[in-house]
């Protein structure tokens, strides 16, 4: 109904939203094509948010099928619009993202590297959540590190985070 309305905003949305459900159900295939359809659209439009939201939906599939040169190629380009656009919060999940790519590779550095802005992010925005999930992942980093005291610092504030977020 959106195409023959013409109404591409709702549309985006809407394709969106269908990718979202199909990523969850298992269908990748599907769900690509739909961000795939949205990415045109956002591009179409010069609707940068949009854009980003999508390219970082179509690296969790490239990510999940082990693909991650297409994954990080993706993220690099969501990376360069929400820090065009100066948002922090993207940005903080986007870099969350290439960290796990290098991770997944065996980059330890690298994904440390990344995580230290994530955290960075999160701490300037105020958002507790991403940043107590930053920390246990920097935590995680350390312990393959052999570094388990300045693991247990992080996991300690980590937990500390989401004692507050309890309250």
């Amino acid at each position: 109904i959106y195409r023959e309305l013409g109404d591409e905003e709702g549309l985006k949305t809407y394709l969106g939203n269908q990718g979202n459900i199909l990523k969850e159900w298992g269908d990748l295939d599907g769900a690509l094509k739909l961000y795939k359809e949205q990415e045109r659209i956002c591009r179409q439009r010069g609707d940068k948010e949009g854009l980003q939201i999508s390219l970082g939906n179509q690296g969790l599939i490239f990510k999940t099928r082990a693909n991650f040169e297409g994954a990080m190629r993706l993220y690099k380009e969501q990376e360069q619009i929400c820090r065009a656009l100066g948002n922090k919060k993207g940005l903080a999940a986007c870099l969350g993202n290439q960290a796990n790519i290098h991770y997944l590779q065996g980059d330890l550095t690298g994904a440390m590297h990344l995580r230290k802005q994530e955290e960075s992010f999160y701490r300037e925005i105020g958002d507790k959540e991403g940043l107590q999930l930053s920390l246990g992942s920097r935590g995680n980093i350390l312990c393959m590190q052999g570094d388990l005291v300045s693991a247990m610092k992080l996991y300690k504030e980590q937990e500390r985070i989401c004692w507050d977020l309890l309250d």
